[in-house]
């Protein structure tokens, strides 16, 4: 499976084109927040009252940070049109009884938080299913009172991370980032990371925004607990997992997973091309009281069937307008959550497998054997005539002069280059090809943009492999050195 992974990554590299290379911009300079419209309160029966927090549409980067998040959870822009309200706290056993007429929560035999009492815990063991028979009550319960062509539904992914977010960029709400030890991989034996990353389980900084493994002493906790997000939200890490209305999507959004388009109101399962819109899985966010840090951040997801009853997993309402999803596709430009953490992810060889034009493939010797025989058939298709060529000796005809490709002759794994072939001293369009492993090539005509990866596993501390540039009839090489 990793194979067939890192095998599409390549695939795409060598299509993608360099004029769509995406830009990399900071998040922060596209986070924003028009302002937000008035709270609202609802009393509930028993006088109990539901705290509504205001939201105003805006823009943000939805996903993680590179250093931490896989590739299809990485970071793309979103836009919310609408403005739309959340609930302070997540909603809590008593609001739950009084909105669905029940004396008690009928919980799981083997839930953790049977045996707690108090009613301001935030429920539990109930499914999405019975979240939006909730929310159908409490449109029932106050349809005269609702803004115009607004209804009480569970937040989508997008509206709650957004929220949760409160205009920050970090792993956090408070703009903290995880906790994590980074050290350097000293085991020669084996391959792949030059660094090793330790997630360490607590974080001085979560303990004072949310119940979780470190702190909970592994059990549910009173809403309102802990500090509040500068939107004056509780509880959106830790505590409870919140059930989202989307059904699960990978990133982003559309059936091409390697594509830099951005998405205005997401809804997974809505877009008619979502790679998964079949399934009947639902995102929840925020983690709960038995999780690790990690698994607490502001992109952090995971998911329940319709049905499922989780004593992990409760629910925040929401309350929103209809909208479509679109996509955007006059940007594509990559955001990134924190600039620096990109920079340092180039130093440790693990950015460019996410950044689409400049991935390298890693940890999978074997697949660097196949990088050229793919770029080879990809060269066909684009130029309809192999791109081999038979050495530096063939040519055609009307070809005449001599010529070298110049760049770099020494490059460090993750590194990348420009290469130029240069004729009788003038630079001139080429056909670029890989015409060794280890490296990948993307064809730009005018130049190749190389990027040298990972040498074979019995390779010393530098490894020799090839590059090849094909102008009319005759082929041009040169050696690179790839340096561990």
């Amino acid at each position: 499976m990793k194979i067939r992974f890192y095998l599409a990554i390549a695939v795409c590299l060598v299509l993608s084109g360099c004029s769509l290379m995406p830009s990399i911009v900071p998040s922060t300079e596209v986070t924003r927040s028009d302002p937000p419209p008035e709270d609202l309160t609802f009393t509930l029966p028993g006088n109990l009252p539901l705290e509504m927090k205001g939201i105003g549409p805006g823009v943000f980067v939805m996903g993680g940070q590179a250093l931490y998040t896989t590739i299809h959870e990485m970071g793309r822009k979103v836009t919310l049109t609408q403005k739309f309200w959340l609930g302070k706290f997540e909603i809590t056993r008593e609001q739950y009884c009084a909105v669905m007429g029940f004396d008690k929560i009928e919980h799981l035999k083997y839930c953790i938080a049977r045996r707690l009492t108090d009613k301001n815990l935030p429920v539990c063991c109930v499914s999405w299913n019975e979240a939006k028979s909730f929310a159908e009550k409490l449109n029932t319960m106050f349809k005269d009172k609702l803004p115009a062509g607004y209804s009480f539904d569970l937040p989508s992914a997008a509206q709650w991370e957004y929220a949760c977010r409160a205009g920050t960029t970090g792993a956090f709400n408070d703009n903290s980032g995880l906790p994590v030890k980074i050290s350097e991989n000293t085991d020669s034996k084996k391959s792949g990371d030059e660094y090793i990353y330790t997630f360490l389980e607590e974080s001085k900084t979560l303990d004072k925004l949310a119940w979780y493994k470190a702190n909970s002493a592994l059990k549910l906790h009173p809403v309102g607990g802990k500090a509040p997000n500068q939107w004056g939200l509780y509880d959106m890490h830790g505590n409870i997992a919140e059930l989202c209305r989307d059904r699960t999507v990978i990133y982003p959004f559309t059936s091409n997973l390697y594509s830099y388009e951005n998405v205005i109101d997401p809804l997974g399962g809505q877009l008619k091309d979502d790679v998964l819109v079949k399934t009947s899985a639902r995102e929840c966010r925020g983690g709960n009281y038995l999780l690790p840090a990690k698994f607490l951040t502001s992109w952090s997801r995971s998911f329940e069937r319709s049905d499922k009853k989780n004593f992990g997993t409760g629910f925040r309402i929401a309350l929103v307008a209809p909208s479509v999803a679109k996509i955007d596709k006059n940007d594509t430009r990559y955001y990134s959550l924190n600039q620096s953490v990109v920079k340092l992810h180039r130093q440790m060889v693990l950015n460019t497998a996410l950044i689409i034009g400049q991935c390298i493939i890693e940890h999978a010797p074997e697949i660097l054997d196949a990088t050229s025989d793919i770029i080879d058939s990809v060269h066909t298709l684009k130029h309809g005539s192999s791109a081999k060529g038979s050495g530096a000796n063939s040519m055609d005809s009307s070809f005449s002069g001599s010529g070298s490709i110049r760049g770099n002759s020494t490059l460090r794994r993750g590194a990348t280059a420009t290469y130029q072939l240069y004729v009788n001293g003038s630079k001139v369009n080429a056909s670029w090809r890989a015409a060794g492993t280890s490296i990948s090539v993307n064809d730009c005509g005018s130049y190749a943009r190389v990027m040298a990866g990972n040498p074979p596993v019995s390779a010393g501390r530098t490894f020799n492999t090839r590059i090849s540039a094909t102008y009319r009839g005759k082929t041009f090489y040169k050696t690179i050195t790839i340096a561990k």
